[in-house]
């Protein structure tokens, strides 16, 4: 059996609806001209979903995935999610010597309830910034 169909059996249905989501994004990012570096990198308790290139800018990208939900996905990035989003990128950025990029934090949005695939992906760039 795949490995990805093994994943789908295990696991609460919130986080298959956010592996889902991730796959979606993932895609969406390929798509259109991302490098996908990292995915689910964890640095301590804290986890950034989706660590992209395009160019000069190297993005960390929250992914939340939402089927029927009137609330907009990106107002439940809370400030403690942002704030430990922050803190991994930073000590990626150390332990990876990275330098000379455009640093962006995003968070791409994935409505599982809708059936076509472009009408389900939202990318936010610049969702919020790092103080």
């Amino acid at each position: 059996m795949p490995k990805e169909s093994l994943e789908l059996k295990k696991g609460s249905k919130q986080q298959k609806r956010g592996a889902k989501g991730e796959r979606r994004a993932v895609l969406y990012l390929r798509l259109h001209g991302y490098r996908i570096l990292e995915r689910n990198y964890l640095s301590g308790h804290k986890e950034i979903d989706i660590i992209a290139e395009k160019g000069s800018v190297l993005a960390f990208i929250e992914v939340k995935a939402r089927q029927n939900n009137a609330l907009p996905a990106y107002r439940s990035v809370t400030r403690a999610k942002k704030g430990n989003i922050i803190s991994a990128s930073k000590l990626y950025l150390a332990k990876k010597g990275v330098r000379d990029r455009i640093i962006r934090y995003d968070v791409i949005e994935v409505d599982l309830g809708k059936r076509f695939y472009f009408n389900s992906v939202n990318h936010i760039e610049n969702a919020f910034i790092a103080r």
